[in-house]
């Protein structure tokens, strides 16, 4: 699974989160895409604990084993409770571009 949240997509630069997977073909696909009040931490946990959970089923949940993300501190510091939390048998990874581009 991908996770993406972006500030500077509109005049008003409020942030716009994307949340993606990938087919067993390799193809990406987006699932979630929205405009976000703000990018406090709770927002995200609440995104991680509440909103994923009614995407998906529990057997689809337990099949994602790896999540990347940008390097967003908010972002990724609740998707490490929320892994730790609930879902053990999942690494997070922060985007390769991420870490070069923006490092």
């Amino acid at each position: 699974m991908t996770i993406n949240t972006v500030s500077v997509t509109n005049n008003k630069t409020i942030p716009l989160l994307t949340m993606g997977e990938k087919y067993s073909n390799g193809k990406m696909f987006v699932f979630l895409r929205s405009y976000l009040p703000h990018d406090k931490g709770w927002l995200f946990r609440w995104i991680f604990i509440m909103v994923l959970p009614k995407f998906f089923i529990t057997t689809a949940l337990i099949r994602i084993l790896l999540v990347v993300s940008d390097g967003d501190l908010q972002e990724y510091q609740q998707l490490d409770n929320t892994i730790a939390k609930y879902y053990s048998h999942v690494l997070r990874a922060i985007c390769g571009w991420h870490i070069v581009d923006r490092a």
